[in-house]
């Protein structure tokens, strides 16, 4: 952030919550403009990726910063609490 012009920031898979607090901490210190969030937290056979403070933090620190957020539907499922079915 220093020596770029910072347009926008991808944030990928993140190992736990103490992890996702430190990017969420971090990103609010920087303000970038976008932030675009792929939360990959649940695997193609449906097998969860994080654990339950993990989603929390994602959805409590990380989701509010969000401009973009693409999750597939699983995960979406897991974010929102809800069925997605179409």
């Amino acid at each position: 952030f220093d020596d770029f012009a910072i347009g926008a920031v991808k944030v990928g898979m993140l190992a736990n919550a103490e992890v996702i607090h430190a990017v969420a901490d971090a990103l609010q210190a920087r303000a970038p403009s976008y932030i675009v969030l792929d939360p990959v937290m649940v695997a193609t056979s449906g097998a969860r990726l994080l654990e339950d403070a993990a989603i929390e933090a994602l959805r409590s620190r990380l989701l509010p910063l969000c401009s973009v957020i693409t999750p597939n539907i699983p995960e979406a499922e897991v974010l929102t609490g809800h069925p997605v079915t179409d």
